[in-house]
């Protein structure tokens, strides 16, 4: 994402906000996912650790409900979420 890749921190987060507000619009809820990972992501650039940590926990869950945990995506967010919570089970699995 440009602006984040610009270190627009707050101009991403704005952004990924209103795609987020619009992920439900779809039938699958893995593109909220997606967004909730770039959220986590953009805050974590931002420098807000614990709202990063909730974002990546929730991305998790979505596609541990979609997909399980055997897949790319999975891995990825688990590896964003190992960036701030190194401890937890889901970093470790990653």
């Amino acid at each position: 994402m440009k602006a984040l890749a610009k270190g627009q921190h707050a101009n991403a987060l704005f952004i990924l906000e209103q795609a987020l507000t619009r992920a439900g619009c779809f039938k699958t809820r893995l593109n909220e996912a997606k967004v909730r990972n770039n959220i986590g992501l953009a805050t974590l650039l931002g420098g807000d650790t614990e709202k990063a940590r909730k974002q990546f926990e929730l991305a998790l869950q979505i596609v541990d409900d979609f997909l399980g945990t055997d897949n790319h995506l999975y891995k990825r967010i688990a590896g964003n979420l190992g960036a701030v919570s190194p401890n937890s089970k889901e970093a470790k699995a990653a």
